[in-house]
């Protein structure tokens, strides 16, 4: 509720005329004093050294100060009012380039020597983050709006997108072509973007209701899975933008889809404490897991389709299932738990032989699942700089980096293998 502001007294249109000849007077002699002191080549030299921003699209563009708050550059966002609208920045935007590192890809021999390497703290809570395929951007899902870094380069964002209510997820087309965005409670809806065309919003899909709690990809990248808390799981076509198919079979808040590397069958976990595989060319349930006693907040397949890997917000057990009995091949422990809450987030290593998982209990753990491994299921680092929940995890695809985020303690952490 907007507060009563004191009354003040206003000025007669004589008074206005008198501070703004008064204003300009000063700005007049400041202008003076400061070409006496430096001269004037000096300050013409500094104005042509200026950053310039150029700002394209195809309907009306707002400039906001988003992109100044958060990098401290002169850069301005647009905050786009259709679909259509794009963002070009002559001044700050450079091709993205592979991440450049020393480091060794983190294996199961040196897991136990990862360290912090670096760290950010964008503006805006860094709530979820996707790294592509490619290994040349870096998109992070913030309270206000998405950021987009070369992942080499954690300091200033390539460029701003805007345009969906209060990201909650974003995750990579398998070309690196598109980016997905999914809203929160204020927005129901997906945005897919074109990022070879530097960010152009193309599409929207509609029909959930409520929050969307997870975006994924198929293999292939024809398809597009999405839980909410509307209690649904749908699938998109990609091309068309229609949707395909749709089911409420949890009856609860949907938190986690994933495909398997196939494609065929894609995975659900819900507030129900179920895992549900539906066969993906047919759209039938084949079946539901009993997972855990209450909330499903992860699932994700291994590269290599043998296992799938699961965890519950409100349990620190990380269960590993087997792909062909479908039973719990192994159970994961080392998380504690804070206040009642497990294990928020997981990914696996693009190679298959490392898994890792952010808790509550702000940790990241490094688990080898190479089932052939004389340590298969055992913990091999715990990761200890985040002061708050890990809520979001990525690989790179060579497996030379970890990127971990937090929306608690607003930071985004790079780790790498010792050499």
């Amino acid at each position: 509720m907007a507060k009563n502001l004191p009354s003040q007294k206003k000025l007669a249109p004589k008074e206005k005329k008198t501070d703004t000849a008064i204003i300009v007077a000063l700005i007049g002699l400041i202008g003076t004093i400061v070409a006496a002191i430096f001269g004037s080549p000096v300050l013409i030299a500094l104005i042509q050294k200026t950053p310039t921003a150029t700002l394209t699209a195809t309907s009306t563009l707002t400039p906001t100060l988003s992109a100044f708050l958060s990098t401290g550059t002169s850069t301005l966002t647009p905050e786009y009012s259709s679909p259509q609208e794009a963002l070009t920045t002559t001044a700050t935007v450079l091709p993205p380039s592979p991440i450049q590192t020393a480091a060794q890809p983190i294996t199961v021999a040196n897991a136990g020597s990862i360290v912090q390497t670096r760290w950010a703290k964008p503006f805006g809570s860094p709530v979820n983050i996707a790294i592509s395929p490619d290994g040349k951007t870096l998109a992070v899902a913030t309270s206000f709006n998405m950021l987009i870094f070369d992942p080499g380069n954690l300091e200033v964002p390539l460029f701003t997108l805007e345009g969906q209510g209060s990201p909650s997820r974003v995750a990579f087309s398998p070309d690196s072509q598109t980016l997905a965005s999914a809203g929160s409670s204020f927005d129901g809806t997906i945005g897919l973007w074109d990022m070879a065309k530097g960010g152009v919003k193309r599409a929207v899909l509609e029909g959930h209701t409520e929050a969307i709690y997870s975006i994924v990809f198929s293999p292939d990248g024809t398809l597009l899975a999405s839980g909410s808390r509307d209690k649904s799981v749908r699938i998109w076509d990609v091309n068309t933008e229609k949707e395909l198919f749709f089911s409420m079979a949890h009856n609860d808040e949907v938190h986690s889809v994933a495909f398997s590397p196939d494609g065929a069958i894609l995975a659900s976990g819900g507030g129900d404490g179920k895992i549900r595989l539906w066969d993906v060319k047919s759209g039938q349930e084949k079946m539901a897991l009993d997972a855990y006693r209450m909330q499903v907040e992860c699932v994700g397949f291994s590269p290599d389709g043998k296992l799938l890997a699961s965890a519950g917000q409100y349990d620190t057990e990380i269960r590993l299932w087997d792909m062909q009995t479908w039973q719990p091949t192994i159970i994961l422990r080392g998380h504690k738990s804070v206040a009642g809450y497990g294990v928020l987030s997981l990914a696996f290593i693009y190679q298959g032989t490392l898994l890792a998982s952010g808790g509550a209990d702000n940790s990241i753990r490094l688990w080898d699942i190479s089932s052939s491994s004389p340590s298969f299921g055992k913990e091999l680092a715990s990761l200890q700089r985040h002061s708050d929940w890990v809520d979001s995890l990525v690989f790179s695809p060579d497996g030379r980096i970890l990127i971990s985020a937090s929306g608690r303690d607003g930071t985004i952490r790079v780790w790498e293998a010792s050499p």
